[in-house]
């Protein structure tokens, strides 16, 4: 998958799992799904860099879990200052929408690969 084919899916994903579970996240939906689309511009590049250098040094497995961990901190910083969440919530929002948005990622990367 091209990265900037990735990264709009991304953040099309995460934005609308955040919008989804805002209400039991106690934030403002609009406010989570910005802070979403904002996190996710910011880190999918390094995260992207960082994949395509672990692929060629360790396991698919261990380079997804290592750079979707590190991803869900970043972002978790992102929901915790602007969108107001405790750190909780915060680490919750940016799990769900980093599951989801990897879980979609690896289940159509055969499909898009040919």
């Amino acid at each position: 998958m091209q990265q900037l084919i990735a990264v709009g899916v991304s953040i099309g994903v995460e934005a609308g799992v955040v919008a989804l579970a805002a209400k039991r996240l106690e934030g403002q939906r609009g406010r989570l799904a910005l802070v979403a689309a904002g996190a996710t511009l910011l880190t999918h590049p390094f995260a992207w860099q960082a994949a395509l250098w672990g692929y060629r040094h360790a396991p698919v497995w261990a380079v997804v879990l290592a750079v979707e961990a590190l991803v869900t901190l970043a972002e978790a910083c992102a929901y915790r200052a602007a969108g107001e969440l405790s750190w909780r919530r915060a680490l919750l929002a940016s799990l769900l929408a980093n599951v989801v948005s990897t879980a979609l990622g690896l289940l159509s990367w055969p499909l898009l690969r040919g």
